[in-house]
């Protein structure tokens, strides 16, 4: 289910509250905005028929686009204000129907997004141990589509090449980049998932990068490290997640996943702690048992590895991995073709027309040509070295 029930409740009376047009448009938006299986809950959450839907998509697409900035926000033109035929007292105009960010009455809707809020508890158990568990998270419809994606990511060499340019410093994208799968793509902006992130981090956030695995019978470790993108890595004020997503969850076979709780607030390199490969370490859990399309989101601080098990022979383990991070400083990237990565997110509609900070370049820079320079000046009396030149940089204005 994409929505709670208190949610959908509230979708059932707007939805009542317009007019026919307005109904087949407030229809293609949300059937848009979920991706797959989209359509069919609409249909059988509003009562409407799919040709109010396919109706309501055409009219979407002959209305003008927005122009939009260099940041990613939206230019609106007031020239283009339409109403929503709902009391005019209650403020509800919108100046493109496809946005619908500015209605009053659904504001609270498009804001907090679909999914259950966190609770105090697991918001406090977060910010204590750096993740979370959620059982069961995407619905298996959404997994049937993205295995055979992951199969033809691995089967047909696609992930190798991927892997091949950015280890080689390739600045054109491969030929198929994950986002461009399919389900994958739509994965990065899963309603539900937006709402857990938007609590985390606050309402302004950026995707960083996306992988998609899958691990057969025989998998070798993955040592312990973490993934938190920053230089150098005492800059730590700000929040960096990635998102496990385990298609066929976890059933202690082929390789657990281990996390050491709270260490996200140790400060140290990614592979700190790799000298001890994938081996038990005081206070680590080990997450090895998962109903299928669960889902563990981690502070990219925390230190985990993939620790081998024998078995499951026949039964591959899935994984895609999504990272995003937090809006307020600027963030190194890792793909070497990351402006077209996110050029080209943008032009498929990702963002389902509501995360406008979510594909924006602004959030990140390219380390690329810096890393080396950096490594040869970030070592002894840093501090006393830097801080002079700059302040009188500072100074002269």
């Amino acid at each position: 289910m994409f929505y709670s029930s208190s949610i959908q409740e509230e979708m059932k009376k707007f939805y009542n509250s317009l007019s026919e047009k307005d109904k087949r448009r407030y229809a293609a938006i949300e059937a848009q905005k979920l991706g797959w299986g989209g359509i069919s809950y609409i249909i059988k959450l509003l009562g409407c028929t799919r040709n109010t839907i396919v109706r309501g998509i055409k009219e979407l697409e002959e209305l003008d686009e927005p122009t939009i900035n260099d940041d990613g926000y939206v230019k609106r033109k007031a020239q283009k204000k339409q109403t929503t035929g709902i009391n005019k007292d209650r403020n509800a105009q919108f100046e493109n129907i496809a946005r619908l960010d500015s209605l009053y009455d659904v504001s609270s809707l498009l804001t907090s997004l679909v999914a259950e809020p966190l609770n105090a508890t697991q918001l406090s158990a977060f910010a204590d141990r750096g993740y979370l568990v959620l059982s069961s998270f995407l619905p298996s419809e959404l997994v049937a589509t993205l295995k055979p994606e992951v199969d033809r990511w691995v089967d047909g060499g696609l992930r190798d090449e991927a892997t091949a340019y950015c280890l080689k410093g390739l600045r054109q994208p491969p030929p198929v980049m994950e986002l461009e799968l399919g389900e994958h793509g739509w994965l990065i902006g899963y309603p539900p998932l937006m709402a857990i992130l938007a609590q985390l981090m606050g309402p302004i956030f950026a995707f960083h990068h996306l992988h998609s695995s899958r691990h057969d019978s025989g998998s070798a470790d993955k040592n312990w490290h973490h993934d938190y993108e920053q230089y150098p890595q005492t800059n730590r004020s700000h929040m960096m997640v990635h998102v496990f997503h385990y298609l066929d969850g976890l059933n202690g076979t082929i390789g657990d996943l281990v996390v050491l709780p709270g260490s996200q607030q140790i400060v140290a390199e990614k592979n700190a702690l790799s000298r001890f490969g994938a081996m038990p370490l005081p206070g680590e859990v080990a997450i090895e048992n998962l109903p299928p399309g669960s889902t563990v989101i981690i502070h990219s601080g925390v230190f985990h590895a993939r620790r081998a098990k024998a078995g499951g022979e026949g039964q591959p383990r899935y994984l895609i991995d999504c990272a995003y991070c937090q809006g307020g400083v600027r963030w190194p990237v890792v793909k070497p073709y990351w402006q077209q990565m996110l050029a080209r997110a943008r032009a498929l509609g990702l963002d389902r027309g509501q995360w406008h900070d979510l594909f924006a370049e602004r959030h990140f820079y390219d380390p690329y040509d810096q890393m080396v320079p950096f490594k040869q000046i970030n070592q002894g009396s840093l501090l006393e070295r830097l801080m002079p030149a700059l302040m009188e940089q500072a100074r002269r204005g």
